[in-house]
């Protein structure tokens, strides 16, 4: 009952994520159902009546909008650690399981469910080229060692 003493943060912490979990799917419901197609729906009148153009751009870039709210967080979070149990089951069961995930596409979707900002995160050219660099260090590395492993070891007299 609300007529108890101070809470620990930690019964507050449990408080607040029992609520997250049982308004969640209410949540989800009424963001996809409501308040997208209304929003959506003033855009396309401001775009009608000349106030934005579509699609929205930002210093040339496409934008899109998403509900941020602390609920929508408290869904994404959900969602991030149904995602990082099942990497972590996979990672249990074996290479095969591990092999059903796709890496690339799993640290974007987590940057973009955490909310991390796109100028933080490689694009995949970039990570292209770290990678190259990252095989040529490797094999620059191998051809070092086997180099020095075929030169004879000078004998003393």
């Amino acid at each position: 009952p609300d007529t108890m003493s101070a809470r620990s943060a930690t019964e507050v912490a449990e408080r607040m994520k029992e609520l997250s979990q049982n308004i969640g799917p209410a949540y989800g419901r009424l963001i996809t159902e409501v308040m997208q197609p209304i929003v959506r729906r003033t855009m396309e009148v401001m775009d009608e009546m000349g106030l934005i153009d579509f699609p929205l751009k930002v210093d040339g870039s496409e934008v899109k909008v998403v509900p941020t709210g602390s609920l929508a967080q408290a869904q994404n979070m959900q969602e991030v650690n149904d995602v990082l149990q099942f990497v972590q089951v996979a990672g249990q069961v074996g290479l095969g399981a591990q092999l059903a995930i796709n890496q690339e596409e799993l640290a974007d979707y987590l940057a973009d469910r955490l909310g991390v900002p796109s100028y933080l995160i490689n694009s995949k050219e970039q990570r292209q080229a770290i990678m190259a660099q990252m095989a040529q260090a490797a094999q620059m590395a191998q051809a070092a060692q086997q180099g020095g492993a075929e030169q004879p070891q000078a004998q003393e007299v």
